[in-house]
């Protein structure tokens, strides 16, 4: 049987590189707002026990529009408050999830709220391979040429591409090993879920992705 699994919608953050008065999360790209486009895939997902959604203060009602028809589904959707940095919002997202025992969630998928390309197949590899090993991402192979520049932006040197892979998300982990790794890490700033899992000890599988599942940064991004 497919993993009982949640997901985590992070949309907490600032959007300053975005920059406007509406959060990018929010704004409609074909017709339904980036937030609902980057929830739908999960809710087709085989044993789907929640959806947890972070938000700034004061923006619950917010978030819960732009979730549009998803929150009248017969799934719950819960709304809570993120944190200073991404970390101590996903870690709050996560307490969520262990206060509902009776869910029985196995897994969890975190997904950024600003990649509304995610497919469903992708959601599926990355849940089954944690299911298996602990830890999942997907990623794209660098098949560029990599380079690093100097402090004034100048050519310093080629960086070997061998195993250099763009990381995306949904992350997926098994939920109690996830919130044990975020627990012992409450003083770090990790930008990046699999890295916190890792540097607590857990293996993460790369899971190979063709899907660009782009993340909207700016505001050209949308177009």
């Amino acid at each position: 049987m497919f993993p009982k699994s949640a997901v985590v919608i992070t949309a907490a953050g600032s959007s300053v590189r975005f920059g406007g008065d509406t959060k990018k999360e929010y704004m409609k790209l074909d017709g339904h707002t980036v937030l609902y486009r980057a929830a739908k895939e999960f809710f087709e997902i085989p044993n789907l026990t929640a959806c947890v959604v972070t938000c700034r203060p004061g923006e619950a009602d917010l978030a819960r529009q732009a979730m549009e028809d998803l929150v009248s589904k017969n799934i719950p959707v819960f709304f809570t408050e993120g944190g200073e940095t991404r970390q101590k919002s996903v870690f709050n997202a996560l307490k969520e999830l262990m206060r509902h025992t009776e869910l029985e969630t196995e897994i969890v998928a975190i997904h950024d709220g600003a990649r509304p390309y995610i497919d469903r197949d992708t959601i599926m590899d990355c849940i089954a391979y944690a299911k298996l090993f602990g830890g999942a991402v997907p990623a794209i192979k660098i098949t560029d040429t990599i380079i690093r520049a100097d402090a004034e932006g100048f050519f310093k040197e080629t960086i070997d591409r061998e195993g250099v892979y763009t990381v995306q998300t949904p992350q997926c982990f098994k939920l109690p090993d996830i919130y044990m790794a975020h627990a012992k890490e409450l003083s770090a700033s990790y930008t990046d879920d699999a890295s916190l899992f890792a540097h607590a000890g857990f293996k993460v599988a790369v899971v190979n992705s063709r899907n660009p599942n782009k993340k909207i940064t700016f505001q050209e991004d949308l177009k």
